[in-house]
C-alpha cells in the first residue's frame, strides 16, 4: 500500500509499525497544513490491515510541538473567511483517537495545546524525563483546548486534576507528568527513542485482531457503557475464539515458546 506523500510531517514505514514525525522547525507548530497532512495519514494508516502500531513523535529531539499555531488563530479573528479552513481540522485528533491499532506518543521538550492534545488521542504517552512544559495553555489566551481536551483528559486522570490543569493553564515537567497518570513513563532523554521503539515492536508482536477488539472496547466503555459495552465485550471475545491466532497463542503455550501471530 502506498503511503501519499507529505511536506510537515514525515512517515517512516518499519515493518508493521508506522512512525509520524512533526517536522514544522523550529517549534513545530501545528499549522492547518500540519492538521490537514495527519488527517491523511490517519486516514491511509486505517484502510492498511498490515500496519500493526503507529508512533507519533518529533523530527527533531529535544521538542515535541509548542501547540497549534497562534500567527494562525490570529489570522482566523481578523480573516473570518479562514474559520472554515480551521474548522476542517479541529477533529484532526479525533482521527487520531479512531485509528483502530495501539498508538504511541513519544512526548519531548515542550508539548503544549494541541501537541498535548495529540498525546492525548493515543493510548499511550512515554516522556522523557527532559520533557519541561506539558499542558493545556489555552485559557491564558481567552480561548479553551479545541481538539478534545476538555474531553479526553477528565476521561484520563479525573474531573479534579483535568480542571485545575485546563482552568488554570497548568503546566508541568515530567515527573509531575507521571505523578499525575498524564504520561505512562519517563525515559532518560537518551534512552527516549530506543524505549518508543521497543515498546512499538512489543504491541506489534501481540495479536493484532485482539489489541484492536481492546482498543473498540476501551472506547466503548465511555461511549456504551453498561450493559450494551458488556454485551459488545462478549460478541468481540468470541470473535477471537475463531482465529487461528487464538490457536497459536495456546499452541505456543503448551510448547513454553513466544506465540507467533499473523492476525489471523
Amino acid at each position: 500500500m502506498t503511503a501519499p506523500t507529505f511536506d510537515a510531517i514525515n512517515v517512516i514505514r518499519d515493518g508493521a509499525i508506522a512512525i509520524v514525525e512533526l517536522d514544522n522547525p523550529p517549534l513545530n507548530v501545528i499549522t492547518l497544513e500540519v492538521g490537514h497532512e495527519l488527517k491523511a495519514a490517519c486516514s491511509h494508516f486505517a484502510a492498511d490491515p498490515a500496519l500493526r502500531v503507529v508512533v507519533f513523535r518529533s523530527a527533531h529531539r529535544g521538542i515535541f510541538t509548542g501547540g497549534a499555531d497562534i500567527t494562525m488563530m490570529a489570522r482566523v479573528v481578523a480573516e473570518p473567511g479562514l474559520l472554515d479552513r480551521f474548522r476542517d481540522v479541529l477533529d484532526v485528533f479525533d482521527h487520531v483517537a479512531a485509528l483502530p491499532m495501539p498508538t504511541i506518543c513519544q512526548l519531548e521538550g515542550i508539548a503544549l495545546g494541541g501537541g498535548f492534545e495529540l498525546a492525548l488521542a493515543c493510548d499511550f504517552r512515554i516522556a522523557s524525563d527532559d520533557l519541561a512544559q506539558l499542558g493545556l495553555p489555552e485559557v491564558r489566551l481567552g480561548l479553551l483546548p479545541g481538539g478534545g481536551g476538555t474531553q479526553r483528559l477528565p476521561r484520563l486522570v479525573g474531573a479534579g486534576v483535568a480542571t485545575e490543569m485546563i482552568m488554570k493553564g497548568m503546566r508541568y515537567d515530567a515527573a509531575t507528568a507521571l505523578q499525575k497518570g498524564l504520561v505512562h513513563e519517563v525515559v532518560p532523554a537518551e534512552d527516549i527513542v530506543a524505549t518508543v521503539e521497543q515498546r512499538a515492536a512489543s504491541l506489534a508482536a501481540q495479536a493484532p485482531r485482539a489489541l484492536r477488539h481492546v482498543k473498540s472496547l476501551i472506547r466503548a466503555s465511555f461511549e456504551q457503557p453498561g450493559q450494551p459495552g458488556l454485551e459488545l465485550e462478549r460478541e468481540l471475545f468470541q470473535d477471537l475464539l475463531t482465529t487461528r491466532d487464538v490457536a497459536e497463542g495456546v499452541t505456543a503455550l503448551s510448547e513454553n515458546r513466544r506465540a507467533t501471530f499473523t492476525g489471523t
